[in-house]
C-alpha cells in the first residue's frame, strides 16, 4: 500500500506511524513516501513515480536488511492507494494520467483537492459534475469537523474542496463506501504527539480527550484494514458489515455505501484515457 500523507506528501510519514503499523501488522507492506518540499500536488508526480519504481526494485531486499524473512514475498502485481488530505489529491491526480497500472483498490481519506485552500493555484484532480476516468473498489473517510476553520481563518478541508467532491466524481460502476466520523477533525488520526504539535492549525473538536484521540487511531487503522479484507478475503459480508454497520464502530459515525453488482467487490481497476470519452459518460 502506498500511504500519500497530508500536505501533498509533505508530512513526515511518522506522523502516521500508529494507524499505518496497525494496517501492516495484517500483511499490508506500507510505503509512505514523503518530503518537504514547496511543490503542488501534482508537481511531485514525477518524483512519486520515480519513487514508486525504485521500491519495485529494492524494498525487498532493504526489508531483508532490516531483519525480515527471505520467505516473505512483496506481491508488486497488488497494489492499494492511499492518500490524506492533499495526498489523496496526488493519488488521483496519478491514476488518472497513468492509469491503473497494478493499483486495485483505493482509500481516501479527508480527501482534499486543489494545491493551497485558498484556491490561488488552479490546479485540481476533480472537476465538478464531472466522474473520474478511472474505478476501482473505494473506501472514503470524512471527519465532522473537516470544514471547520483553524486559527488561520481557514478550513484544512474546505468543504467544496474535499469530501462530496470526491465522493461524486466517483466511478458509478465500482463498489464504494463512506464513513463519517462525526466527532472527529482533519488531524486527529495523527500520532498524539504530531496531532497536537498541529494545534489549532486546522479546525478540532476541543472537547476530545486523549483517550478518544487514541480510540480514533485505532478505528482508522481498523477501518483501512477491515477495507482492504473486504477487497482480498472470499468472506467478504463479514467484513462489509463492519464498514456499513455503524452500531458495531468505537466511534460516532455514519456510513453509506454502493454495491452495483449485489456480490462481493473484486480487486479491479478500470480506465479510459483522458483524451476519450469514457462509456460511463
Amino acid at each position: 500500500m502506498y500511504f500519500l500523507d497530508g500536505f501533498a506528501m509533505g508530512t513526515p510519514a511518522p506522523a502516521y506511524s500508529q494507524v499505518l503499523s496497525h494496517v501492516a501488522s495484517h500483511g499490508i507492506i506500507v510505503t509512505a513516501p514523503w518530503a518537504m518540499a514547496m511543490a503542488t500536488p501534482e508537481q511531485k508526480l514525477p518524483s512519486l513515480t520515480t519513487t514508486m519504481s525504485w521500491v519495485k526494485e529494492h524494498l525487498a531486499d532493504k526489508m531483508v536488511e532490516q531483519g525480515v524473512s527471505e520467505e516473505v514475498v512483496v506481491d508488486f502485481e497488488t497494489l492499494f492507494g492511499a492518500g490524506h488530505s492533499a495526498g489523496a489529491h496526488v493519488l488521483v491526480a496519478l491514476l488518472k494520467a497513468e492509469g491503473c497500472g497494478d493499483f486495485k483498490a483505493m482509500v481516501l481519506l479527508d480527501p482534499v483537492d486543489g494545491a493551497d485552500p485558498m484556491g490561488i493555484i488552479q490546479e485540481y484532480c476533480i472537476t465538478p459534475g464531472e466522474l473520474l476516468n478511472f474505478g476501482l473498489p473505494t473506501l472514503h473517510l470524512a471527519a465532522g469537523f473537516d470544514g471547520v476553520a483553524g486559527f488561520s481563518g481557514m478550513a484544512c478541508a474546505p468543504e467544496d474542496l474535499s469530501n462530496e467532491r470526491f465522493w461524486d466524481a466517483l466511478h458509478p460502476a465500482a463498489h464504494r463506501w463512506s464513513i463519517n466520523a462525526t466527532d472527529y477533525a482533519h488531524m486527529d488520526f495523527l500520532d498524539l504527539e504530531y496531532q497536537q504539535m498541529s494545534g489549532n492549525f486546522c479546525g478540532c473538536n476541543d472537547l476530545l480527550s486523549e483517550q478518544e484521540l487514541d480510540t480514533y487511531r485505532q478505528f482508522v487503522g481498523g477501518l483501512v484494514t477491515t477495507f482492504l479484507k473486504a477487497v482480498t478475503e472470499e468472506n467478504c459480508e463479514m467484513y462489509t458489515a463492519f464498514l456499513e454497520d455503524t452500531s458495531t464502530m468505537s466511534i460516532n459515525a455514519t456510513s453509506r455505501h454502493v454495491n452495483p453488482t449485489g456480490v462481493c467487490p473484486q480487486l479491479s481497476c478500470t480506465w479510459t484515457p483522458e483524451s476519450t470519452s469514457a462509456p460511463w459518460l
